[in-house]
Order: structure tokens, then C-alpha cells, then sequence
């Protein structure tokens, strides 16, 4: 049966080193939720505070109904998969698939190789967890590997079997602590359908750490960013691109990463690059961060344009997209704007070309970084048409 898992004020500390600072976070049944961030942000440690391997020092942890704060791990009802995938090496697949069950259905007696034999009901209780094993590895096809040792296995395999034992105990919640980063980029990608699949069929709530937006982005239903050991910001992919809560946040998703100008304020009006963005007033602010997403820079002009004079520095063809690195005159930053292919050939290196974008497309931050909204509400309309007509 799925659950909630609700976090209420976890803290974590190590001496002075603050590594989770009062997160409260509401998981919903059945929600596929990502805790994204960069190494140190906390997202694991997070993770092994609703599994049970590490308590908090100030928090509670519930899964449904229950206070699972001080429980042991394994009275938690949730299933772990790992990085490493922790598989047992001198246990076939199968084994490994049944380890969790024999552990919890068979005393210790029973366990024993041969006295266990003797054991009045193991013959039938084997046969039960036999037949669930069957099971979970025709879901994920691997049926044909539960003769297998782990060292004859692919990394796709593995992590599949790590899946399957995970899968087999029927928990309340799975928790995933980046199972995907030991597999090459092809098999990611693969691995991604899978689990996103799995999710469907199984209805069950997932957790998954990553430092990975691009797992995060096409995976989950919401989002929860963290840095320093705070949420910055929780919400659908959709929400965390479109309309990001902070700089950070605009920072972190997306690649490649927005562009960003500092730009003046004259009577509420953005002064970008010496020429006001007409149209919009940001209200009693000295200056604002303008940011910019690559696709939304284009090289043909349309009135009321903002235009960016820059020389062309690198060109890096990607398939069905070319991603142009530029600088412009006396400033050390590099502006990438994603273009075609056919609009890329007609451009050479050092070339002197104009970008130009469309003032509602961009974002508007304060100097510390929190998002500002436009006043005018007509401006606001066209930011949400502009934005849908992109990236529909």
C-alpha cells in the first residue's frame, strides 16, 4: 500500500556544520519526488533520514500515519536502492532478490543451509517467496538472469536486479539514492523510461536524489531543489523552469545554464545594456539580474526586441540542436543561445552577429537573488503566451 512521507523540522548538524537546516517537506502518495542539488547540499543525507540509517537532530519523519522517527530501518517500510546497487557477490540474482524476504519470513534457524531444511513450514514459506521472485523479475525482464552472479551482469542488469529487490518487498515508499550515475549515457537514458514505467505500474511513492536535472526534469511530478541545506524551491518541472523562485534556482535548471545581465533601474524601468525594456516596470529597485534562457535568444528581430551585440566564439553542433557560445565587448561572461542547425552553418567563428529576444521571455531577480514579477499585467499575459509558444 502507497504512503505519504512527511518531514516536520528535520535538522542535522555535524559539530557546526549545518547540513539540513529545518526542512519540511510533504510527499504525496504515489508522487514520484526528486531532491536535486549539487554535492553538499544535503539531498542524501535527507534521504538516509527517512530511511533510518541516520536520525535527525530535531524533526519528525512519518510515513502515512505512523512516527517513524526512532524506528529501526527495517521496520520502516520503505526499500532502498543504491548507488553501488550493493548487491551480495557469492549470491546468484535470484538470492539477491530473495534476501529481504527470507530475512523477514524465516527465523534464524530456518535460515541455516542445512539444519533449516528440517524446519517445520520453510518448505512452504521457500516456495511462496520462489514464486514472488518469478514475479518481480518477469516485470522487469530478467528472468533469464536469476542463475547469474553479479559479476556476470551489465550495469543495466545490476541495477535492475537492485530494482527487484527492492520491488519485492512491496513497500510503502522507494527511496533511490542516485541509482543511475555508474551507467554510461545511453543506458541513463534507457534506465530513465524504465523507472518512469515502473512508476506508472507500480502507483507507489518514489524518492529520488540526484545531482542530475535532466533525470529530474523528465522523471518526477515535483521537484525539490536544495542547496546549503535548504529547500529553495519545490514544485512541478514545469514550475522550476518557467517560473523559478530565485537566481539560484533559474541557475541550476536548464542547459545550458540562462544568461544573466546586471542591469540598472531608472524610474522602474530595466535599463538593459543602455537601452530600456519598454513595456515593464520592476518597481523602487536600484538594479535587477536579467536572465535570459538560450532558446529564447534568436538571430532575427521583431519589434520591440532587445538586442545583444556579440562576437561568436564556439559553435558545438548537438544533433538536432547547435548551442553558440559568444561574448560581447568588455565583458568576461559567456551567452549561449541554442539554435538550428540550418540557422548555425550560416555562422562562423569570430563572427560579429546580433541576438536579439523578446522582453517577455526574460526573468527578473532582485541583487540577492528572489524573483521579481512585472507590474503590468499585460506584460505578465504575454510572459505566460511567449513562454507556451517556445517550448511547446
Amino acid at each position: 500500500m502507497t504512503e505519504s512521507v512527511t518531514l516536520t523540522g528535520i535538522t542535522k548538524k555535524y559539530v557546526d556544520n549545518v547540513v539540513l537546516n529545518d526542512i519540511s517537506l510533504d510527499i504525496r502518495p504515489g508522487e514520484f519526488l526528486s531532491l536535486v542539488g549539487a554535492s553538499g547540499c544535503g539531498k542524501s543525507t535527507l534521504l538516509r533520514i527517512i530511511s533510518g540509517l541516520e536520525e535527525p537532530d530535531s524533526g519528525t519523519v512519518a510515513i502515512g500515519e505512523r512516527n517513524v522517527t526512532h524506528l529501526e530501518p527495517q521496520l520502516r517500510d520503505v526499500a532502498m536502492v543504491f548507488q553501488s546497487y550493493a548487491l551480495y557477490p557469492h549470491m546468484t540474482v535470484a538470492e539477491n532478490i530473495a534476501t529481504p524476504l527470507r530475512m523477514s519470513r524465516l527465523n534464524a534457524l530456518a535460515r541455516l543451509p542445512l539444519i533449516g531444511m528440517a524446519v517445520p513450514g520453510r518448505y512452504k514459506a521457500m516456495a511462496a517467496i520462489d514464486a514472488e521472485v518469478y514475479a518481480v523479475a518477469d516485470q522487469l525482464q530478467i528472468e533469464a538472469l536469476l542463475r547469474r552472479k553479479p559479476a556476470q551482469l551489465s550495469g543495466g542488469q545490476r541495477q535492475r536486479v537492485a530494482l527487484a529487490r527492492a520491488m519485492v518487498r512491496r513497500p510503502a515508499a522507494f527511496l533511490m539514492d542516485e541509482p543511475l550515475s555508474n551507467l554510461d549515457a545511453k543506458l541513463r537514458v534507457h534506465m530513465r523510461t524504465e523507472l518512469t514505467e515502473l512508476h506508472r505500474r507500480l502507483d507507489t511513492t518514489f524518492i529520488y536524489v540526484t545531482h542530475d536535472q535532466v533525470e529530474a526534469m523528465t522523471m518526477s511530478d515535483r521537484i525539490a531543489l536544495m542547496a546549503d541545506g535548504n529547500i529553495l524551491q519545490l514544485g512541478t518541472p514545469n514550475e522550476l523552469y518557467h517560473r523559478p523562485a530565485t537566481l539560484q534556482v533559474a541557475q541550476f535548471i536548464g542547459s545550458p545554464a540562462i544568461n544573466c545581465f546586471e542591469a540598472p533601474v531608472a524610474n522602474g524601468s530595466v535599463v538593459l545594456q543602455g537601452e530600456p525594456m519598454t513595456g515593464l516596470s520592476v518597481g523602487e529597485h536600484r538594479s535587477v539580474v536579467v536572465a535570459v534562457r538560450p532558446e529564447a535568444l534568436r538571430l532575427n528581430a521583431e519589434p520591440g526586441d532587445m538586442a545583444l551585440h556579440t562576437t561568436v566564439r564556439r559553435l558545438e553542433l548537438q544533433g538536432a540542436d547547435c548551442f553558440l557560445i559568444a561574448t560581447q565587448k568588455d565583458q568576461d561572461r559567456m551567452l549561449h543561445a541554442r539554435l538550428s542547425p540550418e540557422e548555425a552553418v550560416k555562422i562562423d567563428v569570430g563572427q560579429k552577429i546580433t541576438l536579439y529576444f523578446r522582453p517577455a521571455l526574460a526573468h527578473f531577480f532582485t541583487e540577492d537573488g528572489l524573483r521579481i514579477e512585472p507590474t503590468v499585467e499585460s506584460l505578465k499575459t504575454a510572459a505566460e503566451e511567449s513562454r507556451a509558444e517556445v517550448f511547446a
